[in-house]
């Protein structure tokens, strides 16, 4: 009877994911699955080499129901066979084969910094709490590769935010943060509730002119 009652919920949680998957695909976006989020990393349900290869890497190109159906086939598997590796939570790829980059913010005192790039807190975009903070996403300029900035380390330095750029990807509802706390969008920052928002043209320029500058090595980087 527990197991029973344990697969129901998989189930239940599964179809969840796999919902709002689709909408994302619909969409023209680029979802990936993941595992269980953990306090030390956030890890895509997916095999060596199926993110990052070349040409039919998910980093380079978009994700189809086929995959979807792969990824429940796994995922059934696994379960049935008492195996942690499951399909848990979602994400989305960052940079060109979704067509934005996300702002991720920890920390209130990002704030006063990003309204100086033309990013507040009412800006209306899609936006999602995540387990420490929010997320905010924007669409990229026609020309422009955002790279990931992991702690700003040169975009902004010692102020907390990180930006979800090229090869990277940030977890998305329903996903449910290690802390117990399950991603949610904020009310009237949802897809189905606005447009995204064409990147702020201040924050489009700071980043040009680190990228410029500097030789920064683009990272994959996870919200």
């Amino acid at each position: 009877m527990e197991i029973e009652r344990s697969l129901a919920g998989s189930q239940r949680s599964r179809k969840r994911l796999v919902n709002a998957a689709r909408r994302l695909q619909s969409m023209g976006l680029n979802p990936i699955p993941l595992q269980r989020i953990t306090e030390v990393a956030k890890r895509p349900f997916l095999h060596k080499g199926e993110l990052k290869t070349a040409e039919t890497g998910f980093f380079h190109r978009a994700s189809t129901e086929k995959d979807i159906q792969e990824w429940i086939r796994r995922s059934r598997h696994s379960n049935l066979n008492g195996s942690g590796w499951l399909w848990e939570n979602l994400a989305v790829v960052t940079g060109s084969t979704s067509g934005l980059f996300s702002v991720d913010v920890d920390d209130e005192s990002a704030w006063p910094y990003l309204e100086m790039l033309g990013v507040d807190e009412e800006t209306e975009t899609w936006k999602w709490t995540t387990g420490r903070g929010v997320q905010m996403a924007f669409s990229i300029p026609e020309g422009v590769k955002v790279p990931n900035f992991h702690g700003n380390d040169k975009l902004l330095p010692d102020v907390p935010f990180d930006i979800k750029g090229e090869c990277g990807y940030a977890a998305l509802p329903p996903s449910v943060h290690h802390t117990g706390r399950e991603y949610e969008y904020v009310e009237g920052h949802a897809p189905r509730e606005c447009s995204l928002a064409e990147a702020p043209e201040c924050l489009i320029l700071a980043i040009r002119h680190s990228t410029s500058t500097t030789r920064t090595p683009t990272r994959m980087v996870k919200s």
